[in-house]
Parts: structure tokens; C-alpha cells; sequence
């Protein structure tokens, strides 16, 4: 990772060691191995992983000072770090790049949060993500019209009719976007509920883009 091109020169360099720093971690035990196509698949991921954040951070404007003290910025970048080691979809690591973006410039003690929301946001499929982008989306619409609930379900439903064919589909995957914390069930008729967003998700909408996330050239 070139740090030159940074616009945070600490944050860049505390980015790149947590990489190296997992790389080894995992690819050191495969020394002297055969295994090429692994060690170069990890090594193309550990590449992703940079580009991803420094599009975010470049995106957000991210400056040193935003990170407020070495400690947390050390722990948020080892926990990306992470994030790259197992595995996270690009969408997903562009999201995490933006929740520890936007927390960081929101709060002076940001890091425990981004830890919560992190662990939240690794492990989401890409349908999650797409059906928990039109929740949010619905919800923002919900609060510029003034709709009282500010849930946006209804605005929402729509969306998700098209994105996911089927009320099997709306219904499972929103079954399992459940465990993440960022949407409640709420029953509206027999065996069928209506997924809005949580407190925690409703959080979640004030720092990340979702549209951005799944197609990048949407700056």
C-alpha cells in the first residue's frame, strides 16, 4: 500500500502495518507450501482490502486528527485487518471503512462502537446488505416526509418486492438479517412480519452509504 497517496498519513501507515501484520499471521504457517493459489488468492484479498479503504477514506475526506489518539486508530485498523483476513466481501469491507470513518469524526471515543458495528457488519451476505440498504433508504425518505413512525416499511416494501421476487425470499432474508441487530420483526398477519430497522440500524444510517458500498463507482 503506497501511503503517499493517503490523505491520512497515520491512519494510512496504522492501516498497512494491521495488514502486514494479519498477512503474516496467516499466510507465515504456509511457507515452503505448494499451495500457491491460496497464498495468492489471501494476497490478492489483503490487496482488496487496502484499495477498499483508502477509496472510503479518501471518499470521507479522513484526516489524522479524526482519529483522536493512537490507541483507537491501532485497534479499529486491526480489526479491519480482521475483517480482511476472513474473508468479508469488498461491499462489506467498504462499509466498515465508512462506519469507522464516520464514528471517528462523530465521536471522540469511537472505537468500542465501531468494534460493535463491526462485528455486525463482517458476516452479512450481500442480500442482507442489499435489503438492509432499501430499509434504510425507505427510513431516510420516511423522516424527510415527515412519516410519524420514521420507519419507512412501507416505503420501503416496494423496493424489496423487486429486489427479492417472492415473500418466501422477503421473509427469510430478513429472518436472518435479524442476528446482525439491525432490524426488528414486527408481526402485520398471520405468519407474516414486517422487518424495520432497529435503534442500531437506525444509527447505522447516519454514517454509512450503502449504494456506495455495493457499487463503488458511485462516488
Amino acid at each position: 500500500m503506497a501511503k503517499a497517496g493517503w490523505l491520512a498519513e497515520a491512519a494510512g501507515a496504522a492501516i498497512e502495518t494491521a495488514l502486514i501484520a494479519t498477512r503474516h499471521e496467516i499466510l507465515a504457517p504456509l511457507a515452503g507450501t505448494t499451495s500457491r493459489a491460496v497464498v495468492h488468492y489471501l494476497t490478492r484479498r489483503f490487496e482488496a482490502g487496502a484499495r477498499e479503504i483508502e477509496r472510503e477514506f479518501r471518499v470521507a475526506g479522513v484526516r489524522d486528527g479524526h482519529f483522536h489518539d493512537d490507541d483507537q486508530l491501532a485497534a479499529g485498523a486491526y480489526r479491519y485487518a480482521r475483517a480482511v483476513r476472513d474473508q468479508a466481501a469488498d461491499e462489506n469491507l467498504r462499509l466498515l471503512a465508512q462506519a469507522m470513518a464516520g464514528l471517528a469524526r462523530r465521536d471522540t471515543v469511537w472505537v468500542d462502537e465501531f468494534l460493535k458495528f463491526a462485528d455486525a457488519i463482517s458476516p452479512l451476505s450481500r442480500d442482507e446488505i442489499i435489503y438492509l440498504g432499501i430499509l434504510i433508504a425507505g427510513h431516510k425518505e420516511a423522516l424527510r416526509i415527515g412519516d410519524p413512525a420514521a420507519n419507512g416499511s412501507s416505503i420501503a416494501r416496494k423496493n424489496l418486492d423487486a429486489a427479492f421476487p417472492g415473500e418466501d425470499l422477503v421473509q427469510s432474508v430478513g429472518a436472518r438479517l435479524q442476528r446482525s441487530g439491525f432490524v426488528i420483526a414486527r408481526p402485520v398477519a398471520s405468519g407474516i412480519v414486517a422487518y424495520i430497522l432497529s435503534p442500531l440500524g437506525k444509527e447505522l444510517s447516519g454514517f454509512v452509504n450503502f449504494d456506495r458500498a455495493l457499487d463503488p463507482s458511485e462516488d
